[in-house]
């Protein structure tokens, strides 16, 4: 997971990927901090570096984590050619300074009915 820098990471989905559909999360029960889910994460060849030795490509499998992704995950016509793998999420604003912890409760409040294309003018994937 560490190659992914996830700044949070969520256990206990009923189906693999279905974070691709979240539009909105409660985390911390209720009154807690609100999420948006915005757009999917494209993911590029950072994640097959060695991070403890800077080289460009891992030995063995931790090599060949982008291609493997590339396989299944290129769900989203916005990112090219990029596997997707997690959602960017910012908070609302009545949220900012609110505390999360591990172990708080995350409750999905909002699905999108489809996969939101990445759509971000002047940043690309590529």
């Amino acid at each position: 997971m560490a190659k992914f820098r996830p700044n949070i990471v969520v256990s206990g989905a009923a189906e693999a990927w279905e974070e691709d559909f979240w539009a909105e999360l409660t985390i911390g029960g209720d009154g807690g901090v609100v999420v948006y889910c915005e757009q999917n994460c494209g993911r590029c060849k950072s994640i097959n570096i060695d991070y403890e030795t800077g080289a460009a490509v891992a030995p063995g499998e931790a090599g060949r984590v982008l291609r493997v992704l590339s396989r299944d995950r290129r769900v989203d016509p916005g990112t090219k050619w990029s596997p997707v793998f997690g959602r960017y999420a910012f908070l609302d604003a009545a949220s900012e300074g609110a505390r999360i912890a591990v172990g708080d409760e995350v409750v999905v409040r909002r699905r999108n009915e489809e996969r939101s294309v990445f759509d971000w003018e002047g940043l690309c994937t590529k």
